[in-house]
């Protein structure tokens, strides 16, 4: 059903270039599936690789094996005699690594296309088998292209299968598209773009306070970085912790909601989730199986997309600098059900930005001193906002706002530690 779609919508894309996509498709596809390679085969090969440096680095990889065979897997047991084959096409170590070099390579060649983008979608989304589609051969809107003010999705996956990675991949990549990702992922330093909130209500202020300005928000909700007190039943955290994310979906926000087990999201956002992603085991932290529903950029029309991604690079540049070992430090410290019932006694033109920070002073969490600090010194330099936008948003002088922003930081105390005794 799913390739039957795919085709389909390969036959919608644009006329002038849904013919060529086919062909060049075709052929790719065609060359990739022999089980021996000729050296007319090679050459076609190589065609499909845009990258100049990377042409040459299959070339020379050709030209070793036919000098003295392949040495890089070793020459164990009964495959001693393939890895020493010189002949390219009959090779099999060569053979296992230029298949999946190709692949990857097809994906950067196709981007460099003049295709227009709903046939580079269909043609990297048609695969003819469940094998794992390379990272790099997937356009990064792929993956983002679902984030969007009100619209939700979640991963799931066991400990120490690499959610928190994926997730700060994903907030890396919104930060360069403009948005401001929120959540208590701790990193090993700061990065503009990104709000560190270990508390529940140092989160939701710092989304309303965005919300009111109209900038564009991802909220990643972590579950690994709960820290649940001890002082009251587990079954009564978690089920704050859900309220929480229904919190956030109710104010209209895009979150990324990252848990364990498939029970423990919640029923309603199962059902709604434009983005799915399932990381697979702790031995295969770069793979995940991932499906996805938005619009890509440049198009009208919704894409839809399944499949099973490996090579999913970890670490920077290419995600947020996460602490791979960090202790759970975030605090629930008010409860998402009596907000979201105080919510629901409003009026339906009532602004709900407005009045969750109503609540939370009402319910005597005023804003720490400290706190205005710390969201001065962001406002200004992580979202760009002026400071005299600033001292208006915190009710606080334009010369203070500029005396917090322009402090050294070693008369100041450090973010982390503003926010966790605020």
């Amino acid at each position: 059903m799913a390739s039957t779609q795919r085709a389909k919508d390969l036959e919608q894309a644009s006329p002038e270039t849904s013919l060529l996509g086919r062909e060049m498709h075709r052929k790719f596809r065609g060359l990739l599936a022999k089980t021996y390679w000729t050296e007319e085969d090679l050459d076609d090969l190589v065609d499909f690789i845009p990258s100049l440096a990377k042409r040459e680095e299959a070339l020379r990889k050709i030209r070793l094996v036919h000098r003295e065979g392949w040495q890089e897997d070793g020459h164990a047991g009964a495959d001693a005699e393939k890895y020493a084959e010189r002949d390219p096409g009959a090779n099999s170590g060569f053979r296992d690594w230029f298949h999946d070099f190709c692949k990857t390579q097809y994906g950067e060649f196709v981007h460099a296309s003049q295709l227009d983008p709903l046939t580079k979608a269909a043609i990297l989304s048609s695969t003819s088998d469940d094998s794992y589609i390379p990272y790099q051969a997937l356009s990064s809107d792929v993956l983002t292209c679902w984030i969007e003010p009100g619209v939700d999705g979640y991963m799931i996956g066991v400990k120490g299968g690499g959610k928190t990675s994926f997730a700060c991949l994903l907030g890396r990549r919104m930060i360069d598209n403009g948005f401001q990702v929120l959540g208590p992922i701790r990193l090993k330093e700061e990065v503009k773009g990104y709000w560190y909130c270990p508390s529940g209500t140092q989160l939701l202020r710092a989304f309303c306070l965005l919300e009111k300005q109209g900038v564009k928000a991802l909220v990643l909700l972590d579950e690994g970085a709960f820290s649940f007190s001890g002082e009251t039943p587990l079954a009564r955290e978690v089920m704050d912790l859900r309220m929480f994310s229904r919190l956030f979906r109710k104010l209209g926000a895009s979150l990324l909601d990252i848990t364990q087990y498939i029970q423990d999201v919640p029923s309603e956002l199962q059902r709604t989730a434009v983005f799915r992603a399932k990381k697979l085991s702790r031995d295969q932290p770069d793979r995940a199986h991932i499906q996805v529903r938005g619009i890509l950029p440049g198009t009208t029309k919704e894409f839809v997309w399944a499949g099973n991604v490996k090579w999913i690079p970890d670490g920077p540049p290419h995600t947020l600098p996460y602490m791979t070992k960090s202790s759970a430090t975030f605090v629930m410290d008010f409860s998402p059900r009596a907000l979201m019932e105080y919510l629901s006694t409003l009026p339906m033109d009532a602004n709900l930005t407005d009045a969750t920070l109503k609540f939370l002073e009402e319910a005597g969490l005023h804003m720490h001193p400290r706190l205005k600090h710390w969201l001065a010194r962001r406002c200004v330099r992580t979202c760009g906002l002026t400071e005299a936008k600033t001292a208006q948003i915190l009710d606080v002088s334009q010369p203070t706002i500029h005396r917090w922003v322009t402090a050294d930081e070693r008369d100041i105390e450090l973010d982390g530690e503003m926010l966790g005794n605020a």
